[in-house]
């Protein structure tokens, strides 16, 4: 028979073990849903960035027709352009489907915006000579495409950049949450602090892989435009407290649309892929990579003037035109070369804007004077 002191002690370990037993469930099924809360949000917050990562993609495509339009005269663009209209169309479509964390209304706006642009786009298409009321008055109008496509892709960026505002307030309440059923796990069982901590490393995994998404470029891995043309400004203010110089390539595939035409997109996305890693290749690992849209590398070369900087892009060229690797679906190989633009600060441009002018003039120099060169600006 027990003493009662006995019973007592009994009685409390029964107590205790219930309790732990209680806390220990509920802290478990709280934690699952905390960390299910925070791969929704995860999974949630990627599938937007992605949104506007292809719609910004798309748009930078978008004008590439008229200048191909105009320079060829191929109908064959009206064909490009109206497939890049219908993707473009479907995305802001599926951004303004209802889903949890949507704001169809923020895209209002740009689609709008959109339809407009597609309009004078489709205008300028339909002409059976581009260039027929003069080559200054079409210049000045796909400039204005230009300009109004490249500030709705900064419409874009900016809803881009909300997105990662609200993920990173969601993940920061999130986290304080899972810190709070921290402390009542670790009082309450070992396995549950072991699973609060894999659960808290599994939300710094997805933060880091949302960051990096936010910077790269989903086909190649490069540096995306936005991501470039913030290091550039870093690089410039540097360069300019120094007195350094500083040089930008801008390089663009000869005849890319022939590869689209012949082989099909994919192994125009296999072509870009590939050509990144060429430019990974040569440049050093202090220099810039980045996609800056379409078929178009910019590459930024810091401490870096023009002299070097035509070297380096003479390497990059013979490396292309050398390259092996470029193969079709049924395993024919081909090659491909590039055109590269090369302007330098302080020599060429001032300011960012500027300098990447140069550089897409001194490329368009290059293409004009035979392609698979590399050229600055004409004076």
């Amino acid at each position: 028979m027990l003493h009662k002191p006995q019973a007592r002690l009994i009685a409390g370990l029964v107590l205790a073990t219930c309790a732990l037993g209680t806390v220990t469930g509920l802290a478990s099924l709280k934690l699952d849903q905390a960390f299910e809360h925070s791969a929704h949000i995860t999974r949630d917050t990627t599938h937007r960035i992605e949104i506007t990562l292809r719609l910004q993609k798309l748009l930078q495509r978008a004008v590439i027709p008229v200048h191909h339009y105009h320079i060829e005269g191929s109908s064959v663009q009206r064909e490009h352009f109206a497939l890049l209209a219908s993707q473009i169309g479907d995305t802001l479509a599926e951004a303004q489907e209802p889903h949890d964390g949507a704001h169809p209304e923020e895209f209002a706006e740009i689609a709008a915006s959109w339809q407009t642009i597609r309009s004078q786009v489709t205008a300028i298409l339909a002409m059976p000579d581009p260039n027929a009321g003069g080559l200054r008055a079409i210049h000045e109008r796909i400039h204005g495409l230009d300009v109004q496509v490249r500030a709705l892709s900064d419409q874009v960026g900016l809803l881009h950049d909300a997105d990662r505002a609200r993920t990173r307030s969601q993940l920061a309440s999130a986290a304080r949450w899972n810190r709070t059923l921290t402390r009542v796990v670790l009082g309450a069982f070992f396995l549950t602090v072991l699973s609060l901590l894999l659960g808290a490393f599994s939300i710094m995994r997805s933060q880091a892989v949302l960051r990096e998404l936010s910077m790269r470029d989903a086909l190649t891995g490069l540096f995306n435009r936005r991501e470039f043309q913030a290091r550039l400004e870093g690089h410039l203010d540097q360069a300019r407290r120094h007195g350094q110089p500083c040089s930008v390539l801008l390089l663009d595939v000869d005849h890319f649309k022939v590869v689209n035409d012949t082989y099909g997109h994919d192994v125009g996305d296999r072509v870009l892929q590939e050509l990144a890693g060429l430019v990974s290749g040569v440049v050093r690992q202090t220099d810039v990579v980045a996609r800056f849209g379409g078929e178009e590398i910019v590459a930024l070369l810091p401490d870096t003037d023009e002299h070097v900087a035509l070297v380096m892009g003479d390497r990059i060229r013979e490396a292309v035109a050398a390259h092996h690797g470029f193969s079709a679906p049924d395993g024919t190989a081909f090659r491909i070369t590039v055109s590269i633009g090369v302007a330098s600060f302080p020599s060429d441009a001032p300011r960012e804007d500027a300098l990447i002018r140069a550089a897409d003039q001194a490329m368009y120099a290059a293409k004009h004077s035979g392609r698979n060169r590399v050229a600055r600006r004409p004076a």
